[in-house]
């Protein structure tokens, strides 16, 4: 089906709560500005894949039904087409419906209320609108129909009660664990925050439901309450359930049932419960950041750490909130240190924990320390594990790089004093791996097998860069003119050119290869100790250099010269100039492949 101007269209690729929240929120829109309405939906998302640890079972919100198992066919016909996937919006903030209505084609993979985004909007009125959209707009499946209806029998024999939607299973059961800075204050509920609000809310004779992806876990908060106030009413759904349910549609029966509390108490920032929120009509959301300072949920866990006694991986995500918040509050760093040694003796592979340790010692001048740490990891051959975390998948979300690039450059600065082989070896691979620097990394290499000529690991990293440099440096033309910046930020336009997402982030990405190629070209102009001769030969002395030239004339190498030119002259119009450019490159590259 082809989408038809004008239109709104919504197509998340990621876990349940953040698609519908788009596709709600898309629906609204569409029918705020009489447009036509349109999603895509695919089966699964596209989150990193977590790895289960074996034997558990938790519910998640990660689990995704296909389309046809969600939505009734008259719902998919009308409004589902075969599109590609994205996040974000192709249109500017703080405009008012009506100035939203210049756009013809509106691209919404949103988890931002239309209330956040939009001027002249009431919160409480769009919250009565989405309900209504929810409940009479969608048309689900037969079977999420029946789900609802179970919902209603048990919501309708429960009354008022109110939530706690423990999140953070995930956080504490898969590899999502070793990146604790990135997850544990929007996704991770510390069971010792939990138990303050449930006693707190049970003696006030509230009734309290726990939702949440560990079913031991909230029976063992459930003890714990009971201990503490046996008259308090509190149960997990688990205990109400009258079916069985698949993992998928849990996720859809816990959604609705969390909607028919009160008062939803969530984690710091989970779509999930903001989902449950905003279906349910009314302000009800209450993150436990709201309710408790950070001086306060310090030491309601530091009280409670050892009370809600759960397995060792719990206790040690509990004392890595510890560590952080300890930071945050500026306490002593010897009791941060303490805190992150007692995570790592409940959980002694967890490199997340690792590498912030290791950054303390850096802050109190402690190399040695962090010279131990890293031996150990490599003598025991986890180093490769420690580097997924450290420069690998878990390191290249974009809202993740300032952590560790900070981090990095600890690294890299400690490598010039030339005497912690293993910190030097880190840091050759952060150049090597990171910044793709291979000439920087074998100088460092170069220094360490100097005094390190037994270790086979550095000498074999060693060999593989001078091998990667004379590649690249002594083989190929044609590598040499992909390494010039015009290149990079040709490529760079192309690539992100393709969708939407690509568009929004093009000026952080251009920006980030200018600043980095900057810092190559002032290293490779370095003198390389130990006799390693890194000196570019001419050109046209590559066995390549015909097919090099040819590169030099291909769109992509243009397009970065028509925008360093614009760079350079954009105070006379650069920009507007390498606009028309660009349509008169593209328009030759067509002709080209016509011909």
């Amino acid at each position: 089906m082809n989408k038809k101007e004008p239109y709104i269209f919504s197509a998340r690729p990621d876990a349940f709560g953040c698609r519908l929240i788009s596709v709600i929120c898309a629906l609204w829109i569409s029918k705020k500005l009489n447009y036509n309405f349109y999603f895509h939906w695919i089966s699964g998302n596209d989150s990193i894949k977590s790895n289960m640890d074996k034997g558990i079972d938790i519910a998640s919100a990660f689990y995704t039904e296909s389309v046809e198992n969600i939505f009734h066919e008259s719902f998919i016909k009308k409004h589902h087409v075969i599109d590609n996937c994205c996040y974000g919006r192709n249109f500017k903030e703080n405009l008012t419906l009506q100035e939203l209505k210049k756009y013809k084609q509106i691209l919404y993979s949103e988890v931002i209320i239309p209330y956040e985004i939009f001027k002249g909007l009431d919160k409480n009125e769009v919250l009565k609108e989405i309900k209504n959209i929810y409940v009479n707009d969608i048309i689900w499946s037969k079977k999420y129909y029946e789900i609802i209806k179970d919902v209603e029998y048990i919501s309708y024999k429960l009354g008022d009660f109110i939530a706690i939607h423990m999140r953070g299973g995930e956080h504490i059961y898969t590899k999502y664990n070793q990146v604790p800075f990135l997850w544990a204050n929007l996704h991770h509920f510390p069971y010792e925050v939990a138990l303050e609000i449930a006693i707190s809310m049970g003696n006030k004779n509230k009734k309290i439901v726990l939702f949440g992806q560990d079913l031991k876990a909230n029976e063992k908060l459930i003890e714990c309450v009971n201990e503490i106030n046996p008259t308090i009413i509190i149960n997990t759904i688990d205990s109400l359930l009258q079916k069985k349910y698949s993992k998928e549609d849990r996720v859809f029966f816990d959604l609705n049932c969390i909607a028919k509390a009160s008062q939803i108490y969530s984690s710091g920032y989970s779509n999930f419960s903001r989902l449950a929120a905003l279906i349910s009509g009314k302000e009800t959301l209450v993150t436990y950041f709201q309710s408790y300072n950070t001086d306060e949920l310090y030491n309601i866990i530091l009280k409670n750490i050892d009370y809600v006694n759960l397995n060792n991986l719990y206790k040690a995500y509990s004392y890595y909130r510890l560590y952080d918040f300890s930071t945050q509050l500026n306490k002593d760093i010897s009791e941060s240190i303490s805190f992150l040694k007692k995570a790592l003796e409940h959980n002694p592979n967890n490199y997340g924990y690792i590498i912030a340790l290791n950054d303390c010692y850096f802050k109190i001048n402690e190399p040695n320390e962090v010279e131990n740490n890293l031996k150990n990891i490599i003598l025991a051959n986890k180093f490769e594990e420690f580097e997924e975390v450290f420069y690998g998948i878990y390191s290249k979300t974009l809202w993740s790089y300032e952590y560790y690039s900070k981090i990095h450059n600890k690294y890299l600065d400690c490598a010039s004093l030339h005497n912690f082989p293993y910190i030097s070896y880190v840091a050759s691979k952060i150049y090597q791996k990171v910044y793709k620097n291979n000439a920087k990394a074998v100088e460092i290499m170069s220094r360490v097998i100097v005094y390190e000529t037994n270790n086979i690991r550095f000498i074999n990293l060693f060999i593989e860069l001078l091998n990667l440099s004379n590649l690249i440096q002594a083989n190929s033309a044609k590598a040499r003119i992909h390494s010039h910046l015009a290149y990079k930020l040709g490529s760079a336009l192309i690539e992100n050119s393709k969708s939407i997402k690509g568009y929004i982030r093009l000026p952080y990405v251009l920006s980030y290869i200018k600043d980095k190629h900057k810092k190559e070209q002032k290293i490779y102009k370095e003198k390389i100790k130990e006799n390693i001769n890194l000196k570019l030969p001419p050109l046209d002395t590559y066995p390549d250099y015909k097919d090099a030239l040819k590169e030099k004339e291909c769109i992509t190498y243009k397009l970065g010269l028509a925008l360093m030119k614009a760079d350079k002259e954009w105070y006379k119009g650069g920009y507007i100039k390498f606009y028309f450019e660009a349509k008169k490159l593209k328009k030759e590259f067509k002709e080209k492949q016509k011909g």
